[in-house]
């Protein structure tokens, strides 16, 4: 069975060593394949990797390159973590296991969502966007389930799934369901943490995301696009479009993070240290058994020996803008994401004045890596098989990018200013997130015994809430013929749900109203970056709260709705523009189909696809 675990953390790993027969197996690999911890990461955090949480952030960090001496010292220092990480981890599995045991003998507790009898676990594991399209078309929009011993409910009510994303979202934290691919690089970064220490963390990390900022990455988006274009798709060849656009989004996040810094030898240093790490997740996910991170096999070894190059590779950068600022250099006039997060003061509404401390920044650094490249990617690649599969389509982007941007691929590069000019494009990213949203299911863990649909359901604390995105954003009830990929509807007047159909639809962050952690206007003023006028479809509400008639939440909702969405948004309708308007991407007439693989994130599989360039520019 094939299943996708984003790396655990020190303490996740025990989970998987328990797994003496098939059956917990596959139990493991289904709830790493929505994204959920084990249990035995309950208590204390222990999220971030062996090798990372290094605490040498000066220029002694320095990579050891060619010095055997510094070589010996680090593959010690590995190797250390490694055994202590191991001996935590096996000494929790006994009790662990137990209590796991004890909840799978024991019948739902009063009040419980009802659903399928039996433990779902080799079902959801075996075929997770299968399971829980039948689930919900058997059992309802509110189902519970037992999920390797685990209470587990899945969502795709909208108004129970706002009132645990926006309305009452301190009550449904993120522990014990944070994975993504790559989690365990980020530390304590926001996508994992919780609390006081996650709200400030959010304040600090604001303004870094407001229209202003985020309209500043268009140069490098753009530039890295054209590089594209000019190389790896600039003669007709077949090209792995999800590959493409992983490299492609891991260079432009990289600039964006760390601007010219990452150019030219550190930028080779830092993106081969992000693709080992990711080429690690890549074959964990295609493992039957997920062995932890932990254990002393050469292929973790490699994957902790990255993480210390790469924290080695940040830390020498933070220790180097630090060291500029005591010294009386002027911040750069276009300031990158490092910059702005070093800048941040934690001086609004409820903040101790503080900035970020160099962990934290490190964490928050690989967050965004991590969690931006490979969703942009996914993203990116379902929208050229959506506009393969449409010639119509890849038609008005092309006409639409040459009339905004102009008709030279290379030379007539877009800016910030395009951006809310290139309307189906923008809606073109739109519709493919309706059809095929990667973040297709959203977790949350209950902090205590709570109530759901108005007081009908009771959901004891520790249970986990799977929100459905995927079944929302596809659901006849609210959108008209949801199968067909029809980017018009986000234009045309009553083309998507109309209606406040959730009691939080204004209230979400970037709404302009306070979350809990005092913030406000979370994903940019307008809801999205980039220079957006009132007349974008996503500033009219696509993205705001729970998006029309409440069931789009491609980005999730609420306080913790994704920090990046104008980032991502801007991102993905300027790339697209510059694809449509230089090349033609093309169906391979007899091969296997693109189809969906829902791990994590909603992959795309069987993604080689033809590519054509229009004419020769260069």
């Amino acid at each position: 069975m094939s299943a996708r675990m984003a790396s655990h953390g020190v303490a996740q790993g025990a989970r998987a060593t328990g797994g003496a027969t098939s059956a917990r197996r596959a139990s493991s690999n289904a709830r790493a394949s929505i994204g959920l911890r084990g249990r035995f990461s309950r208590g204390r955090r222990r999220s971030t990797p062996v090798a990372a949480r290094t605490e040498r952030t000066d220029a002694t960090a320095a990579a050891s390159g060619d010095d055997p001496a510094a070589f010996i010292r680090d593959f010690a220092t590995i190797a250390l973590k490694m055994q202590t990480a191991a001996l935590r981890g096996v000494a929790d599995v006994p009790a662990q296991f137990a209590r796991q045991l004890q909840r799978a003998a024991s019948p739902p507790p009063a009040g419980f969502p009802p659903g399928p009898p039996d433990d779902v676990a080799v079902a959801l594991g075996a075929d997770p966007l299968a399971f829980i399209v039948d689930t919900q078309r058997r059992h309802g929009d509110v189902v519970g389930l037992s999920l390797a011993g685990e209470r587990v409910v899945l969502v795709s009510d909208p108004k129970v799934a706002a009132d645990v994303m926006i309305d009452r979202a301190g009550l449904f934290v993120k522990e014990g369901t944070a994975f993504f691919p790559g989690s365990s690089l980020a530390g304590e970064g926001l996508l994992v943490s919780d609390g006081e220490s996650w709200a400030r963390q959010r304040r600090l990390s604001n303004p870094a995301f407001r229209a202003a900022a985020v309209d500043a990455y268009a140069t490098a988006m753009a530039r890295a696009g054209a590089e594209l274009l000019r190389r790896e798709w600039g003669s007709r060849s077949v090209r792995d479009c999800y590959e493409d656009f992983n490299d492609l989004t891991l260079r432009i996040v990289a600039e964006a993070l760390f601007g010219a810094d990452v150019r030219g030898a550190r930028a080779r240093e830092i993106n081969g240290a992000i693709k080992e790490a990711f080429e690690f997740f890549g074959r964990r996910s295609a493992a039957g058994m997920i062995v932890p991170e932990w254990v002393p096999i050469p292929d973790n070894f490699a994957y902790n020996a990255a993480v210390t190059r790469l924290d080695k590779a940040v830390y020498s950068l933070i220790a180097e803008r630090r060291r500029k600022r005591v010294t009386g250099v002027e911040s750069p006039d276009d300031p990158d994401l490092l910059d702005r997060l070093l800048d941040a003061r934690d001086d609004g509404e409820g903040g101790d004045g503080g900035g970020m401390d160099d962990v934290s920044l490190r964490d928050e650094l690989m967050t965004l890596m991590v969690a931006g490249q490979e969703t942009s990617a996914i993203l990116l690649s379902w929208c050229c098989v959506n506009v393969a599969r449409n010639p119509r389509c890849a038609a008005k982007l092309s006409e639409e990018a040459t009339v905004v941007i102009g008709p030279d691929p290379l030379n007539d590069l877009p800016n910030a200013s395009h951006y809310s000019r290139l309307k189906y494009a923008e809606a073109v990213v739109l519709e493919t997130m309706r059809m095929q949203p990667p973040a297709y299911m959203v977790g949350r863990c209950c902090a205590q015994d709570v109530f759901i649909a108005g007081g009908k359901y009771a959901l004891p604390k520790g249970t986990t809430v799977l929100i459905a995105p995927y079944l929302l954003h596809n659901d006849a009830r609210y959108w008209d013929a949801p199968g067909e990929f029809r980017p018009e509807r986000w234009l045309e007047p009553g083309g998507v749900p109309k209606g406040d159909a959730t009691t939080g639809v204004e209230r979400g962050a970037g709404s302009g109203e306070k979350g809990p952690a005092g913030e406000k206007g979370t994903a940019g003023e307008k809801v999205a970056a980039g220079g957006g006028d009132a007349d974008a479809p996503m500033a009219k509400g696509a993205l705001k709260g729970m998006g029309p008639g409440g069931v789009y939440v491609p980005f999730g909702a609420g306080p913790r709705v994704c920090i990046g969405t104008g980032f991502a948004m801007m991102e993905s309708a300027l790339l697209l523009a510059m694809v449509a308007r230089a090349v033609d991407v093309r169906l391979r007439p007899g091969a296997d189909p693109p189809r969906p693989r829902a791990l994590i994130t909603l992959r795309p599989e069987n993604v080689r696809l033809d590519v054509v360039p229009k004419r020769r520019w260069w």
